[in-house]
C-alpha cells in the first residue's frame, strides 16, 4: 500500500528527527509557510504535494518563495473554497485555477462538525488539508506529524517566522481545541496514524 506523509508546521518537530520516515512516504503533503533548508534531520526535504491557501498575492508569493516551492512540480492544493480573492489570486500566480481545493459541501461539513459553536466559522488551513488528504487518498495509508494540542499557537518551527497573534487579538480565530481533538478522532479510528508508528505498522 501506499503511503503518505501530512506535515503540519508545529515546533514539536524539533524535538524529533523524523526526516527519514517522512521522506520514505509515496507522498509528503505541506501546508502554507514550511521551510525545509536546515532543519532536514526533523521535518525531511521531499514535497508532492503543497496545500496553500491562496489568501492573497503578497502572502502566498512570500510562502512559495520562503518554502522554495516549485510550482511547476508539485501538486498545488487549495484546502478552503477556491472563490472570489482566493480564486484571484491563484489566477494572478499561476495563470489557472486548475487546483484540486475544498468543495462548498466539504467546507461547510467541517463548519459544522468542528465549527458550530465558535465565534468564527473559519477552519485552519491545517485541518483542512487533512479532509482533503482522506478524500484525495482514501486508498492509501495516511501519516500525520507536526501537529499539537496547544490552544495558544505559535506558528511554524523557523524561530525567524513565527507567527503570533496580531496585536491587541486576545483569542484565535481557529477552533483549535476542536480541531485537536478530531485529529485524536481520526487516528483512534486508524484512518491516520502518527508518524512515529510508521516503522512498526505493515505496510501491505
Amino acid at each position: 500500500m501506499k503511503t503518505v506523509c501530512i506535515v503540519g508546521n508545529s515546533r514539536n518537530l524539533l524535538s524529533q528527527e523524523l526526516g527519514n520516515k517522512i521522506d520514505s512516504c509515496d507522498d509528503v503533503i505541506r501546508i502554507q509557510k514550511f521551510k525545509r533548508e536546515g532543519f532536514e534531520k526533523h521535518v525531511g526535504s521531499k514535497i508532492t504535494v503543497a496545500s496553500l491557501s491562496w489568501k492573497d498575492v503578497p502572502q502566498m508569493r512570500d510562502f512559495i518563495e520562503y518554502g522554495n516551492i516549485d510550482i511547476n512540480s508539485v501538486e498545488l492544493w487549495a484546502p478552503h473554497k477556491l472563490e472570489g480573492e482566493r480564486l484571484h489570486t491563484a489566477m494572478s500566480i499561476l495563470g489557472h485555477a486548475n487546483i484540486f481545493a475544498a468543495s462548498r459541501e466539504t467546507y461547510s461539513s467541517v463548519v459544522r462538525e468542528l465549527y458550530s459553536n465558535f465565534w468564527t466559522k473559519k477552519p485552519s488551513t491545517g485541518i483542512m488539508t487533512i479532509v482533503l488528504a482522506l478524500q484525495k487518498f482514501h486508498d492509501r495509508k495516511i501519516y500525520i506529524c507536526g501537529f499539537d494540542s496547544t490552544i495558544e499557537k505559535d506558528h511554524y518551527y523557523d524561530p525567524n517566522h513565527i507567527d503570533r497573534l496580531p496585536p491587541g487579538m486576545t483569542v484565535s480565530g481557529h477552533n483549535w481545541e476542536k480541531e485537536w481533538e478530531y485529529i485524536q478522532k481520526l487516528i483512534d479510528l486508524k484512518k491516520m496514524y502518527d508518524i512515529n508508528s510508521k516503522d512498526e505498522i505493515s505496510e501491505n
